[in-house]
């Protein structure tokens, strides 16, 4: 990605040098000031989207909590119906 990072200006710039060049200097100026305003807009939905990703991982972390709760319950009510059939096996097995 870095190499796109470093080129697309280069390669906007030009693009707007040959509009300017083939048609008017106001195509260009104008195909300019349309990529700046879709580098403002670009900017803008990035902002609200980490907002609501924020959001997101908040009642995300909520649900997971509760999830791992209920696995741990439910781990602990299987380890006790266990219990006594592990106990007999590891009382054998210390008695040999």
């Amino acid at each position: 990605m870095l190499p796109q990072v470093v080129v697309a200006p280069i390669i906007s710039l030009f693009s707007i040098g040959l509009i300017s060049y083939f048609y008017k200097v106001e195509y260009g100026l104008i195909t300019l000031a349309f990529l700046a305003v879709l580098l403002v807009m670009q900017f803008l939905t990035g902002t609200g989207i980490k907002k609501l990703k924020r959001t997101e991982a908040k009642y995300t972390d909520e649900r997971l909590k509760l999830i791992t709760d209920m696995v741990t319950g439910v781990r602990t009510i299987k380890c006790y119906a266990w219990e006594n059939h592990y106990l007999e096996k590891i009382t054998s097995a210390r008695n040999k």
